[in-house]
């Protein structure tokens, strides 16, 4: 599929089946994760995934989401940065970037807000790193 065609089809998904995505299609979003393309020379984005929705659905409930409420879906991904000046654009490239691709594999996303707590949701999913915790987008 074209990429302006999915740029025209593609819309923000709250609301998510309670099952998981294919291995299949699983291995394509997984493959993803090596073509993050270089946006910046400063800054490097790469992308976390998490397979167990319900889990990390309640671990970030009350921490993330629109007003706290988290969004439930099969599987999550966070957006990473290091930590430069020009990292919140990075990183909304980055995640606008796998969102897309998603798309393409007729996957629905949409992105939840932090609210402001990196470090909460950095501690809530265990994730031992300094890179910066920009976005968190959940998909299925």
């Amino acid at each position: 599929m074209k990429l302006l065609k999915v740029m025209e089809k593609k819309r923000s998904v709250r609301e998510y089946k309670h099952k998981d995505v294919e291995k299949e299609t699983l291995g394509k979003v997984e493959m993803l994760l090596d073509q993050v393309p270089e946006i910046s020379d400063k800054t490097e984005a790469e992308l976390v995934l998490f397979y167990e929705g319900e889990e990390i659905y309640r671990k970030l409930d009350g921490i993330a989401g629109y007003n706290g409420l988290m969004i439930k879906a099969p599987h999550y991904a966070v957006v990473l940065t290091t930590d430069t000046e020009e990292a919140p654009l990075i990183g909304g490239y980055a995640g606008e970037w796998f969102s897309l691709n998603l798309s393409t594999l007729e996957l629905g996303s949409c992105w939840i807000d932090m609210n402001f707590n990196e470090e909460k949701v950095k501690a809530a999913l265990e994730l031992d790193t300094k890179q910066r915790a920009i976005g968190l987008i959940a998909f299925g």
